[in-house]
């Protein structure tokens, strides 16, 4: 899990990342960008604990811009309930989840708000309405959705270990009927609104601790063979990769 960022034209993606030994946050908020490094350390007591530095620098965005909505694609880190209905084990709407958070348990994976719900805090907006929530329609879609679900991976299959979740294709079904209710409500105005909004979105750790631990009668279908090294099917297609290019260069003859 992790951070990172990048722009669409008026439209930010905000994604994670990780850099040993340190978590790297990095957010736009009112054209700053905000680094947040989180230092790990050991206490004492042999605890693990982090050190927080803030660096703060200006980006090329238009002053005083402003995000109507944001839109947010996920799994459990963000996941605000949308799993709640579906029938998975991967859904946390129950005590102590939720007990410190104003409107209780949710489904968040949290004590509290989860990072998006601290972001639209700063940013000047609502707790982004669940995708899944009965009343996420009508004029409560101009605030923007949240499609993230607990387990969801890029690959469909990943969080199929755990029953029925939204994978990222199915988030990205989801947010395509968004769009069509948007288009209803604001016609040739709806490419400027989804332009100006935020576009939230930390997938990938399932995938990757997931498909680690899957039987080894399966390992050549994933890219993982430990934490840290690629599968031999993996070293097999980067390898045709690296031959093709010298190839092509005319570095060797085919």
């Amino acid at each position: 899990m992790g951070i990172g960022i990048g722009r669409l034209g008026r439209v930010v993606v905000i994604c994670s990342y990780v850099e040993e030994p340190q978590l790297v946050v990095l957010l736009v908020v009112n054209g700053i960008l905000v680094h947040v490094h989180l230092r790990e350390k050991s206490n004492v007591s042999g605890k693990t604990s982090y050190t927080t530095i803030l660096v703060l620098s200006k980006v090329n965005s238009n002053e005083g811009a402003q995000f109507p909505a944001m839109f947010v694609f996920g799994d459990s880190l963000l996941d605000p309930g949308n799993n709640n209905n579906l029938l998975t084990l991967a859904k946390a709407n129950y005590f102590p989840n939720g007990i410190d958070f104003s409107i209780g348990t949710t489904g968040r994976y949290c004590n509290g708000g989860t990072l998006v719900d601290h972001l639209g805090k700063l940013l000047g907006l609502p707790f982004v309405p669940t995708f899944k929530n009965p009343s996420t329609n009508g004029s409560n879609i101009l605030k923007g959705v949240n499609y993230a679900s607990a387990g969801a991976g890029i690959l469909w299959d990943t969080g199929l270990i755990f029953g029925d979740v939204f994978t990222m294709d199915e988030q990205i079904q989801n947010f395509k009927k968004t769009i069509e209710d948007l288009s209803l409500m604001l016609g040739n105005k709806t490419t400027d609104f989804l332009g100006r909004s935020l576009f939230f979105i930390s997938m990938g750790a399932n995938d990757y601790i997931n498909n680690y631990l899957h039987p080894l009668a399966w390992r050549s279908e994933y890219i993982f063979w430990d934490p840290y090294h690629p599968t031999d099917a993996l070293n097999a297609i980067i390898a045709k990769k690296a031959y093709k290019l010298l190839v092509r260069y005319k570095w060797i003859s085919e």
